[in-house]
């Protein structure tokens, strides 16, 4: 039986309009204020729009391959080298396009042939535009876009310091985190690490990618994905193993075999089942989340006493 999503978005509606009203009061007595407020600002932005899902992981994980992979053929471009020089956002659109904002908050919008040259560095015809980028967001009409919006990262060990900011800034605005491992060196110490670092309300499902180069005849598959859970615990929900890159090459020339050995069909159900079907539930989670982040702020102890007055027990 499918779970009443009103009463979540009844809930995450109540604070997003109460948030805007204390800021617009707030703002009203003492504009110098405004500074302290932004982030409240940008957390009511949030609330209602779909589930924000980072893929996440270390540099050379296939995390490009793995969400053209979602998509179902090649958009974003993978590479040897660090490909995505800003965080780009995956959302649903009729028409396929790419918006850039940039930091003066003009957008312009370019074909999505265009999306590599404007993402990656090394492109010296773009470098300007680059630098003044704030946000990338690609529009397709893939239809459980609907529900989620991916977000691409430039990786956790990039040579480009501002690549590793730009990653943890937007863990902390995130709703849900895919994190992907090589699986040639799958766990290691410092994801591990990084991983335990997460609020509870972002533990990531781990993807274990390149399951077709494991050798079957001298190591078990799944004795690889058990000692990956062993190793995440309690820090992840779940794991899985898969080929990006066997499911890309399947979806794109129709092979119905290859994609079931690539482990993709076992995502897809995730994605369906879990995520699209519950979205609702994640960003309940999240918001929450993020809002005690600010415990023991004076507008968030103000803001939490209010709000208890329509949710009792809300925010324990």
């Amino acid at each position: 039986m499918p779970i009443d999503a009103n009463p979540y978005l009844k809930y995450l509606s109540t604070i997003s309009l109460l948030l805007r009203a204390m800021i617009q009061r707030d703002l009203s007595h003492d504009p110098k204020n405004c500074s302290d407020l932004l982030p409240y600002w940008e957390l009511s932005q949030d609330i209602n729009g779909p589930l924000k899902v980072l893929i996440a992981g270390e540099f050379k994980t296939g995390k490009s391959t793995f969400i053209n992979a979602l998509l179902k053929k090649t958009v974003l471009k993978s590479d040897v080298t660090p490909a995505t020089a800003v965080i780009t956002k995956i959302s649903h659109g009729n028409d396929e396009n790419v918006t850039v904002k940039l930091k003066n908050k003009s957008s312009w919008i370019y074909p999505i042939s265009e999306l590599a040259s404007l993402t990656a560095e090394g492109n010296t015809a773009y470098d300007k535009i680059r630098q003044n980028i704030e946000e990338v967001s690609l529009h397709l009409p893939n239809s459980f876009l609907k529900y989620l919006t991916i977000v691409d990262s430039p990786g956790l060990n990039v040579l480009y310091d501002k690549h590793i900011s730009a990653t943890e800034n937007v863990i902390s605005k995130i709703d849900y985190i895919v994190w992907l491992m090589n699986v040639s060196q799958p766990a290691k110490r410092g994801e591990i690490e990084r991983i335990k670092q997460l609020p509870p309300y972002l533990r990531p499902m781990v993807v274990v990618n390149g399951m077709d180069i494991v050798n079957l005849e001298e190591d078990d598959p799944d004795i690889l994905l058990d000692s990956v859970r062993n190793k995440v615990g309690e820090y992840a929900r779940g794991v899985f193993g898969v080929s990006a890159k066997t499911a890309l090459y399947a979806y794109e020339n129709n092979k119905i075999e290859q994609l079931k050995d690539s482990g993709f069909p076992q995502i897809e159900k995730f994605i369906t089942n879990d995520l699209c079907a519950k979205w609702f539930i994640y960003k309940y989670e999240a918001i929450n989340g993020r809002l005690k982040s600010f415990s023991g702020k004076p507008f968030y102890e103000r803001f939490r006493d209010i709000l208890r007055n329509y949710y009792p027990t809300a925010l324990e």
